[in-house]
């Protein structure tokens, strides 16, 4: 391995140029902006930065290019990249953003501090761009300067040309360099691994990401691509993706599985690749059955689902059914009320793995799977039955959930619109006594105000002017009928939408809530008692 010192400038240069580019076995841009600031102050005040990594292979290997690199400067001279960076993409890609104004940060010139562009500093003189300080010459800045300081050249050149010299040459700053002369690509995989499984730098899921592009690079992130194309508005990330995969390929969890499963199975390429389009395909399937029956849009999940873990398990049973679909509304029902419970109760929050595995378990050797992950979740909590207390408190995912399926399933109206909200993509929290007129009562808490009984779901923001409105008064003048209130089961005595009576509200509203949610969940699990002691011999 040969070891140099080069000018940051240099490597960037390279990177413009083509010259140096990612491998394929590089995971994403993932540094923010705040991130960015902090190594340019880093520099600034001549801290180690860390070492750079670079693969020199004989041939060309797959790669991919760097988030801001301007390929056109190079990709009509079919230039051939010589260097892959293996260590130092958060670093480099970060200076390149600073560098050509992708990332804005400004410099104090009194304080000698770095903060990102925002409305506040941008005007003010003191605050420089440090884009135009890195591109022009530092006798130019001196110059601006003085102009937008009122001063001499004299005064400005003995105050602020050190500074301005210090921040204007950071990226002649020196970084080690290693070369690394290796053909094997299976070598620089591991070397990719080992650098990046200490500390949290990478998740487990990229690190067995790294193997599997280690065997089919350009395939592989081909089909990645296609499933984040596909579920982009759901915001699925890698993590999740190669859980799905994980399962699919071995019937089990957890990421070792996969590892060992790519070490191993001679025909794993063509095997990962159909299992990707399967992914694509099932999930699609996953996703319309619970739009088609709960209602849920990606814009309500990322809003109300408490974890995307549980869209695992209802995937493998789909995947496991192939194309003999789900055989009756009764097991419909039951695959739903699973669905529900798990995500209400927590199923995957702790454990992950094991839980996961459990069930995974069952899905492939009970001939009833479904009653034996509802039984797995009642072991866990001892019970099934939502109680009062369950729905009391701050507004939660769990409870959002739980709450939406009931007023879907009563076919809520928006409040304010009378548009049913099976058919809005969107939904919004909206407080039935509004914040501000809660606020102002003496000795209620931000956790009361939040309280779930007091959460309405509409398809648009309420307007402003009934904010400062009880329930009483705004009911009326925002014409707010009976069946619009009933259908997401507000109590209709007006007595109890007076301030006042606030708590007795949120008694009345959580009893009706508890009572027909029950005998909803109970309706869809025939015969299926919810408590632990009554269940045991019929699951």
């Amino acid at each position: 391995m040969d070891i140099s010192h080069r000018e940051i400038y240099s490597l960037l240069n390279y990177i413009e140029s083509g010259d140096i580019v990612l491998p394929e076995v590089q995971r994403e841009f993932v540094w923010s902006d705040n991130d960015a600031k902090d190594l340019l102050d880093s520099l600034y005040k001549k801290y180690p930065v860390g070492y750079i990594l670079l693969w020199c292979p004989k041939e060309v290997r797959p790669y991919k290019h760097f988030e801001g690199q301007n390929q056109s400067t190079y990709m009509n001279e079919k230039r051939k990249p010589v260097r892959y960076l293996l260590d130092g993409q958060q670093r480099l890609t970060s200076l390149l953003k600073i560098k050509n104004g992708d990332i804005e940060i400004y410099f104090n010139i009194n304080d000698k501090v770095f903060q990102l562009k925002n409305r506040g500093i941008e005007n003010k003189p003191e605050w420089i761009s440090v884009r135009e300080v890195l591109n022009k010459e530092p006798s130019d800045i001196l110059l601006e300067l003085g102009e937008k300081l009122g001063r001499s050249l004299d005064y400005i050149y003995k105050k602020y040309a050190t500074p301005i010299s210090d921040l204007h040459n950071v990226l002649k700053e020196r970084l080690p360099v290693y070369e690394l002369k290796e053909d094997d690509y299976s070598k620089i995989t591991e070397i990719y691994i080992r650098l990046n499984s200490k500390g949290v730098r990478l998740k487990k899921a990229e690190l067995v990401m790294a193997m599997v592009v280690l065997n089919i690079p350009k395939e592989f992130r081909d089909n990645l691509e296609r499933l984040h194309d596909k579920f982009e508005d759901w915001g699925f990330d890698t993590n999740f993706y190669m859980r799905c995969l994980t399962c699919m390929l071995t019937k089990q969890s957890k990421f070792e599985y996969l590892k060992n499963y790519l070490n191993t199975d001679k025909d794993k390429a063509d095997k990962v690749l159909k299992i990707m389009d399967d992914l694509l395909k099932y999930m699609d399937n996953v996703l319309k059955l619970l739009n088609t029956h709960l209602g849920l849009t990606h814009d309500k999940v990322q809003t109300i689902l408490p974890s995307e873990i549980v869209l695992i398990p209802l995937l493998m049973y789909v995947y496991n059914n192939n194309d003999n679909g789900i055989k009756s509304d009764s097991e419909l029902n039951k695959l739903l009320y699973w669905f529900l419970m798990a995500s209400f109760w927590g199923r995957y929050s702790g454990a992950t793995e094991t839980k996961l595995d459990e069930d995974l378990k069952a899905l492939k050797e009970d001939s009833n799977p479904i009653n034996k992950w509802i039984q797995n979740i009642l072991k866990e909590k001892g019970r099934l039955k939502i109680d009062i207390r369950d729905f009391e408190g701050k507004f939660t995912k769990n409870k959002l959930l739980l709450l939406y399926f009931l007023v879907y399933k009563n076919k809520a109206l928006d409040w304010f619109t009378s548009t049913d909200l099976t058919n809005t993509d969107t939904i919004e929290l909206h407080h039935v006594f509004p914040k501000k007129v809660l606020k102002d009562m003496k000795g209620i808490t931000d956790e009361q105000i939040n309280d779930i009984r007091n959460i309405v779901f509409i398809s648009t923001k309420a307007n402003r002017r009934i904010s400062s409105k009880e329930p009483i008064d705004y009911f009326k003048s925002e014409k707010i009928d009976e069946n619009r209130l009933r259908r997401q089961y507000i109590p209709l005595d007006e007595t109890l939408h007076r301030k006042e009576a606030y708590n007795e509200f949120l008694k009345k509203r959580g009893e009706l809530i508890v009572r027909s949610l029950n005998n909803v969940l109970e309706s869809m699990y025939e015969g299926h008692s919810l408590s632990l002691a009554e269940s045991r011999s019929e699951l």
